[in-house]
């Protein structure tokens, strides 16, 4: 028996005190929250957690081999596919596929113009394609890339840049939960991308605002409450996001998780990790980089249809490969270097333009097979890292004050 109920604080009880509904609420929100964080964890616990400080004696393809069905297979019999590619600086890129930054990459003859000048056809770039191998889903149920620009037979160097792409990444019954959450509705309002992408970015979490003062505090997005019933379930739908995408991260690149876990230790909490989470709704984006985040981040694609192959794809053109991304796929990525999204049809577009976004689960127009993109991004700025580091600092100083005046009298 819980403490909880041993002090008779049940649902029902909590339900005719002062804010008994909000409190049944959280109550019953935990208890879920939990069962899917032990569903999330267990998924993964075939892959055993590599040590940070193995990696200076290992090499990469043995510091991740660590899938407890096919690590003992040969290399190319394991769910780990190793991909060495070429990173190119900007002006290695820009004199190579020159309008490529700000500009488009598609698949289709008719793409979506979204603010595009230059348009490139992926197959003039030359790219590495990253795809799912149902061999492998087959054998283990996952199929994990490894792509890195230094040599994998040797331990990772300092400069070598290392991403992850995992394919099938949760469980049929967490996916199908991770989507419900991800539809329900919010009253935070999208972001505003100045015609460089296309689709819906909602954020949720914590920020400074933009073009804030100096004296201006971390402080949620507007619409972020958890004053009612409904708020308190958005809370938690984010919340158990976050926490399967944290859950994920551990045990497919520890090193990225380690990292978020030590920039983000001042910042609020969503989940295990701090950090926004944006919800991306039929996002498409132009190839741009940006310079705002703390360190590298991961993205999820939950769901997708399109209308044509490769559509939506998550193209990389900096690190020198494009991901055929799928519903139920996770990956990293720096949003530093140049990346973006395979340009659809204009027919796709408008198609997923005229979907009305679900709510709460339930399809409030569209649905079947009409084209949908739908994934989150988990990114950790720089700038609110910084306002929750000086945050926490004046409350321990202020303290330390009440500390000493007490002691004083």
């Amino acid at each position: 028996m819980s403490k909880i109920e041993k002090d008779g604080l049940t649902e029902s009880t909590l339900a005719y005190t002062p804010h008994g509904l909000i409190m049944a609420k959280i109550l019953k929100n935990s208890v879920e929250y939990f069962k899917f964080e032990h569903e999330v964890s267990s998924y993964m616990k075939k892959f055993h957690i590599p040590h940070p400080e193995d990696a200076g004696n290992m090499s990469l393809i043995d510091y991740y081999n660590n899938c407890a069905i096919c690590c003992t297979k040969p290399l190319d019999e394991r769910c780990t596919t190793v991909l060495q590619v070429q990173y190119l600086n900007q002006l290695e890129l820009e004199k190579r596929f020159p309008g490529l930054i700000h500009g488009g990459v598609t698949s289709v003859p008719d793409p979506v113009q979204i603010g595009v000048g230059t348009m490139y056809d992926y197959k003039d770039l030359q790219l590495h394609k990253v795809c799912k191998d149902q061999q492998k889903i087959a054998s283990c149920g996952q199929h994990r890339w490894i792509i890195t620009t230094g040599d994998p037979t040797h331990p990772r160097q300092k400069e070598d840049k290392v991403e992850m792409v995992l394919y099938d990444a949760f469980s049929d019954s967490c996916l199908k939960r991770m989507i419900f959450n991800f539809n329900h509705s919010t009253e935070v309002a999208a972001l505003q991308r100045q015609g460089r992408v296309g689709g819906d970015m909602i954020p949720f979490g914590t920020r400074v605002t933009k073009g804030g003062a100096p004296a201006d505090g971390l402080r949620p997005f507007e619409g972020i409450n958890a004053t009612t019933t409904s708020g308190v379930d958005e809370f938690f739908a984010q919340a158990e996001n976050a926490m399967a995408y944290d859950k994920v991260a551990k045990y497919l690149d520890p090193d990225l998780y380690h990292e978020i876990q030590r920039r983000t230790i001042d910042s609020e909490k969503l989940g295990r990790i701090g950090g926004t989470v944006y919800s991306c709704h039929n996002y498409m984006a132009i190839q741009h980089l940006e310079n705002t985040d703390a360190c590298r981040s991961f993205c999820s694609q939950l769901e997708l249809i399109r209308n044509h192959q490769y559509e939506m794809a998550f193209v990389y053109s900096q690190m020198g490969y494009w991901i055929e991304t799928e519903s139920n796929t996770f990956w990293t990525f720096d949003a530093s270097l140049v990346h973006g999204t395979m340009l659809p049809a204009e027919k796709t577009a408008a198609q997923m333009r005229a979907r009305t976004r679900l709510r709460d689960g339930q399809p409030a127009g569209g649905g079947g097979d009409v084209p949908v993109s739908n994934g989150q991004h988990k990114p950790t700025r720089e700038r609110d890292n910084r306002r929750a580091a000086e945050h926490v600092r004046i409350q321990r100083e202020r303290e330390q004050r009440d500390a000493y005046w007490n002691l004083a009298e």
